[in-house]
């Protein structure tokens, strides 16, 4: 099985059996709560006869439900607990695999489009390269909206936000420590903002058209590495701002 037609960072990025995983795991934990929930009342010791019919293997007496009730509860908790573990790693490498190959290639890499015309580039001049950019990203994302549940689909773009914003972030950094002339590196910091402003609009939009009403409010906050460039770049920008005062 492959995806015929889609963006070759995909194809690389997320293989068909990793977004089968991902998917499963995504509604082992959508069930895990029912399943707590069912284990919680029996081990509490209310509706044993109900509970022993929704686990026919523990039913053999009253004597052997009491004794490995506590049992099983805790090993449900653990199960879950595993499973959310897996769940962040796994969502975790697919989302920097996809991002590395991003970031590889010109056509689809911020960082490598800052560090080629951030010093020099009007901001519109700019954002134009970006759209071009974001037009390879939408694409991408479409093939992801088809191939991963809701939830998982909402995961994966917000890694995908999180890292392109660290690039931006990364870029900011290095003018701070010096890179580029003072003229140069005024335009590296504003061309930067233009950057993230404009990777966060575009992936708000993006998740806001996929999930429509499913959409949390959670969803549309900034990542930690996008929210950092704004508060680096609004330093920056303070400090040039005063650099200009007489008094």
């Amino acid at each position: 099985m492959a995806y015929r037609g889609a963006p070759a960072a995909l194809a690389r990025g997320i293989t068909p059996g990793q977004a089968l995983l991902l998917n499963s795991l995504r509604h082992l934990l959508a069930f895990s709560p029912q399943l707590e929930h069912r284990l919680g009342r029996w081990c509490g010791g209310a509706a044993v006869a109900a509970s022993a019919a929704a686990f026919p293997p523990v039913a053999v007496g009253s004597e052997r439900i009491a004794r490995d009730a506590p049992d099983l509860g805790a090993q449900s908790a653990q199960l879950v607990k595993e499973l959310r573990s897996e769940y962040f790693a796994a969502i975790t490498l697919c989302a920097e695999r996809l991002a590395a190959e991003l970031a590889a290639n010109p056509a689809t890499s911020t960082l490598l489009l800052l560090r080629r015309d951030g010093l020099t580039a009007h901001p519109s001049q700019l954002q134009s390269a970006l759209s071009s950019i974001m037009e390879e990203l939408e694409r991408l994302l479409h093939w992801l909206s088809s191939s991963l549940d809701t939830r998982v689909y909402v995961a994966v773009t917000r890694g995908l936000w999180d890292l392109t914003s660290k690039d931006v972030l990364e870029y900011a950094e290095d003018l701070q420590e010096g890179g580029g002339g003072q003229r140069g590196a005024w335009r590296g910091r504003q061309n930067a903002s233009v950057a993230v402003r404009g990777l966060d609009a575009f992936f708000k939009s993006m998740l806001t058209a996929s999930m429509g009403n499913d959409l949390l409010s959670k969803d549309l906050g900034l990542p930690a590495h996008s929210d950092r460039a704004h508060k680096l770049l609004a330093e920056n920008l303070s400090g040039i701002n005063h650099s200009y005062d007489v008094y």
